[in-house]
């Protein structure tokens, strides 16, 4: 039996963090303002910046090819050190932004505590995807450089969207500060400036970051009172600014879905939906879509499919790939289920069979929906007492089962409990009433980087399910 070099790798890993955090003068002097009640977002980001390249050196100092099985990152091998590492930087981050936003809410007469961020799972998991995806981890080994420094930043960021929102539905005004730094580029210098968190409280490119981006994000509670920014204010961004910015990004001013965004940037093809000619029963359905998954996991993106033909739209989906990988994300799959008019239901749960029994209450008799949980997507719905799921990536035997006990444990991979360092962490579940995203103009759009042109779907009766 391979001896399991994880253990040993992660105690080299956080042993190695652990001195250097103990030695950096940068993250001393940070916290000595913290606990002084003196401290900023500027010294939140900066604190950020210093903890994830401590980790990112670290990685850089102790990971190879040289002592990986097969010069390799493995699946398992990445998600037992990525979530272990990345969890202990979110939280050392998220907590000082919390003792941070504490003290500027004081500073603002507002006696309201200052809020953790939830840890983002779906940027741990892709980094664990990305870097396993290589056959050797040398080839690959940049991912664990600035991409950790951006997600630290990104606790930062989340940090103050959270507190922001939270004053918001409070009755308060809060505004956003986005401040370039340094020689930055034309995207981030249109970006700069101060905003009514009204204005960009979802789907807004200010909260957005590229590779090596050092802007600062700020929150001012909004009495006018705003502590510590050493930069000069920036003029609030007229809409014109607003407009090119986005231009910027998305080579277009029309207002899109997150998930499209991504997907334009990835450059994934796109081959356009068109109406089935004739009408199609469930089972034809069935047998037109599903098939033996010849890809790492289309589960996500062929039970979109299935909406879609279920729609009245001839979708074929196990592409792979960008596509594949942009419709498990839990964050896409999230920004479908909030897409204007679509109804939907997010858990946040420590156990999955708690999450998946939370949300099979909620549904209605005779009803499809799409769900998550654990770590499988599928199409569900209610017949009776009886709650079924729809399996699609068999590869003769596909078609709707019993979503009992066993098919939760089994097929969903579902856990009673995730950890990160000992500590208890909640993940989030989704359910999509399906009937609400048909005839969803942004839902259908979105399918066409899912559709995929006959030969070039893999699927077989070598596939299996995933």
């Amino acid at each position: 039996m391979a001896k399991d070099v994880v253990p040993e790798l992660l105690e080299t890993i956080e042993a190695d963090f652990a001195k250097r955090y103990a030695n950096s003068d940068s993250a001393k002097r940070i916290r000595e303002l913290i606990e002084a009640g003196k401290a900023t977002y500027q010294e939140a980001n900066d604190y950020a910046i210093e903890v994830g390249e401590l980790l990112a050196g670290v990685f850089k100092a102790n990971l190879s090819s040289s002592v990986l099985p097969d010069g390799r990152m493995y699946y398992n091998i990445a998600e037992r050190i990525l979530n272990a590492t990345l969890g202990h930087n979110h939280d050392l981050i998220a907590t000082a932004a919390a003792q941070i936003q504490t003290d500027l809410n004081k500073a603002a007469k507002l006696g309201i505590k200052g809020l953790k961020p939830t840890l983002n799972q779906d940027r741990i998991d892709g980094l664990i995807e990305r870097v396993s995806a290589e056959e050797h981890y040398d080839d690959i080994a940049w991912i664990l450089d600035e991409p950790v420094v951006n997600f630290s930043q990104s606790v930062v960021d989340d940090a103050i969207h959270t507190n922001a929102d939270f004053h918001y539905q409070s009755g308060l005004k809060p505004r956003i500060i986005r401040t370039a730094m340094g020689n930055c580029c034309k995207w981030c210098a249109n970006l700069a400036g101060t905003y009514d968190y009204e204005d960009v409280s979802s789907g807004s490119d200010v909260w957005r970051r590229h590779r090596d981006c050092r802007c600062i994000i700020e929150y001012d509670p909004g009495d006018g009172r705003r502590r510590g920014v050493r930069s000069t204010k920036s003029p609030v961004l007229g809409e014109e600014k607003k407009k090119e910015a986005r231009r910027e990004f998305s080579e277009s001013a029309e207002i899109i879905s997150e998930s499209r965004k991504t997907c334009l940037k990835l450059n994934i093809a796109y081959n356009g939906i068109r109406r089935a000619s004739g009408a199609r029963t469930e089972e034809e359905i069935i047998d037109y879509l599903g098939g033996g998954d010849l890809t790492k996991g289309s589960c996500s993106s062929a039970a979109f499919a299935y909406v879609g033909n279920k729609g009245g739209y001839d979708v074929t989906d196990f592409r792979g790939g960008a596509s594949q990988d942009v419709f498990s994300r839990g964050q896409n799959i999230r920004d479908i289920a909030q897409l204007p008019g679509v109804r939907s239901v997010i858990v946040e749960e420590y156990n999955d069979f708690t999450a998946a029994r939370k949300m099979t209450q909620t549904m209605v008799e005779g009803r499809e929906y799409y769900m998550t949980a654990g770590r499988h997507a599928a199409i569900v719905r209610k017949i009776g007492k009886q709650v079924e799921y729809l399996e699609l990536q068999s590869p003769a035997s596909n078609g709707f089962k019993p979503l009992d006990e066993n098919a939760l444990r089994y097929r969903f991979a579902c856990q009673r409990s995730h950890t990160i360092y000992r500590q208890k962490m909640k993940v989030r579940n989704v359910l999509i009433d399906i009937d609400s995203l048909q005839g969803n103009s942004e839902f259908e759009r979105l399918l066409g980087f899912i559709n995929t042109v006959g030969m070039e779907q893999k699927k077989g009766v070598r596939g299996g399910l995933k």
